[in-house]
């Protein structure tokens, strides 16, 4: 399994300003001054970042404060207060500022899941250290061997009964029937919160965490219905081999053996919800709702790789 993960950048500067400028139907005055789409754009992309499980390193967030800044300097349109706040709460990693001040200019935030128990997200990404679990995920991955799962159900919110959780991966299966908001969240034994899911009204998938301490952790869950988690350190599931066709439904994880050398990923998506999709880390395609694109990867090690989607609709990846 690769150990250079590459978390996706948040797109900044010349792309945001030629987007600004195709948007507006004059380029010849100053009409596009004027034009917020640029800013809310970068807005956006900060959290669908913020949203991700690989989490957002202070690099991402120097990044989008730099674009939403740059923009800042010749911006003459509304709300330039609410942007230059957007861009303090960026700097201090408040997503849930970022994502309510969003909100109250007309942005669309039904589709980023950031926990209000969250609070502030940390300068550095969720993964402090890069766990050595390649080949923890090739044998199981290869092997179907299982290691011990571990069962966990209740109602309503609390938090679950500790676990044991090797460093390496480890996989998630969850299930809640409730209607209201749904949060799941790893407590590691040092403290740090991982994020797991966060959903309005129920919810069924798979979500797949690298593990990068042993020792005992358990989950909080904020819910008004009924849930299960079962968790396992192993996969059971098809292993695929480039050319691969992969279809489903929802959030889950595959792995896939991947040899040397460039591999493009086609993939199609039709949901309401964020799209995204990831290989070990490296992100292929991301969207709100439906989605249709293809990403080159250059492959540098030989090895199996974990492939996460979550998606709130069908999909289907396409590898060759």
């Amino acid at each position: 399994m690769s150990k250079n993960r590459s978390i996706p950048k948040l797109v900044i500067g010349g792309v945001l300003i030629a987007l600004l400028l195709s948007s507006c139907g004059k380029k010849d005055d100053h009409s596009w001054t004027k034009d917020n789409t640029a800013l809310m754009k970068q807005t956006e992309l900060y959290l669908i970042q913020a949203s991700s499980v690989w989490g957002i390193t202070s690099e991402e967030k120097e990044s989008a404060v730099n674009g939403i800044n740059s923009i800042m300097s010749y911006y003459e349109g509304p709300n330039t207060d609410s942007f230059s706040l957007i861009a303090k709460a960026i700097e201090e990693g408040n997503a849930k500022e970022v994502k309510n001040i969003y909100e109250d200019i007309g942005g669309d935030v039904t589709s980023f899941s950031i926990p209000e128990s969250s609070g502030t997200l940390s300068n550095t990404p969720v993964y402090t250290a890069e766990p050595e679990i390649d080949n923890l995920a090739e044998n199981a991955a290869s092997s179907h061997v299982q290691t011990p799962s571990i069962h966990l159900k209740g109602t309503g919110t609390k938090a679950t009964d500790s676990f044991d959780l090797e460093s390496g991966y480890a996989i998630f299966e969850i299930d809640y029937t409730g209607d209201a908001n749904f949060y799941a969240n790893l407590l590691s034994p040092s403290g740090d919160e991982m994020l797991l899911v966060a959903n309005h009204g129920k919810y069924t998938g798979r979500i797949y965490k690298e593990i990068s301490e042993h020792g005992s952790y358990l989950i909080n869950i904020t819910a008004d219905g009924t849930w299960s988690v079962n968790m396992t350190q192993s996969y059971a599931g098809k292993t695929y081999s480039s050319p691969a066709s992969i279809s489903g439904s929802g959030d889950d994880v595959f792995f896939v053996n991947l040899e040397t050398g460039n591999r493009i990923f086609n993939l199609e998506n039709k949901g309401t919800k964020m799209f995204m999709t990831e290989l070990d880390g490296r992100l292929l395609g991301v969207e709100n709702g439906n989605y249709s694109g293809s990403k080159a990867l250059s492959i540098e090690e030989k090895g199996t790789y974990p492939l996460t989607i979550k998606s709130d609709g069908q999909w289907n990846i396409n590898i060759k």
